[in-house]
């Protein structure tokens, strides 16, 4: 892609009762916990280290330079947007049907100022799906937030694309599909699609047909570039 590499680090959902995975979704509750750490503690002892050897192993492949999108559904939703609050080289994160947990206050003040210079996350979740109502809730505080964040740059992209009940809508898979079809629909038409961002609070006004084309078409672009790339 252009003069380097991008490298996305994905993190899934929760697994049915997979106690690990219970334990991060109550990181707030957890992380008090001193005997196991969570998936949010792991990260902090591991992640930078991680992305420094992959980065190496990258650039002696392929000569370039190496740019990191952190993504994930759910839980790993969550952990995406973590990973792009510690670490300050992450610089775009996209969220699919979130957790509002996502160890924000878990980072050091200045440590998260920095890390949030620059940084764009756009978070996606359907209309009704299972966490939306725990989103709702915590999205009240931002009527109470006098001073709100001019960084980092937080954009909520809300879909209507399925009368499921909302654990199923919840699911990533079929989400996965429509926006796919969408993407598709917008690369090969001739009408330019375009999507709003909000730099102060998530704006939780519904998204239209184009809003959402144009976020599915940059993520199938973004991934076929960076495949070109790697194939080349």
């Amino acid at each position: 892609m252009g003069d380097y590499v991008l490298c996305a680090i994905a993190f899934r959902g929760t697994r049915g009762i997979e106690r690990n995975d219970w334990r991060a979704n109550l990181h707030w509750v957890s992380r008090y916990n001193p005997f196991q750490k969570n998936y949010y503690q792991q990260l902090k002892e591991t992640i930078e280290n991680y992305m420094l050897e992959v980065e190496n192993q990258l650039t002696n492949q392929f000569k370039l330079n190496v740019k990191f999108v952190t993504t994930g559904h759910s839980l790993g939703g969550g952990l995406a947007q973590f990973v792009a609050y510690w670490v300050d080289r992450v610089k775009l994160c996209f969220a699919f049907d979130s957790t509002p947990v996502t160890g924000y206050f878990s980072v050091p003040k200045r440590k998260r100022e920095s890390s949030c210079i620059d940084l764009e996350i756009i978070r996606i979740y359907e209309f009704g799906e299972a966490l939306a109502y725990l989103r709702a809730i915590t999205q009240l505080t931002y009527n109470f937030n006098f001073y709100p964040n001019i960084t980092p740059k937080v954009t909520e992209i809300r879909t209507n694309l399925t009368n499921d009940n909302p654990i199923k809508a919840h699911g990533m898979n079929w989400l996965a599909e429509k926006l796919k079809g969408l993407a598709i629909k917008s690369i090969h038409s001739t009408q330019k699609v375009s999507f709003s961002s909000h730099s102060d609070q998530p704006d939780r006004q519904k998204t239209n047909q184009q809003q959402i084309q144009a976020i599915a078409k940059h993520l199938v672009e973004a991934a076929n570039q960076a495949n070109d790339e790697i194939k080349n």
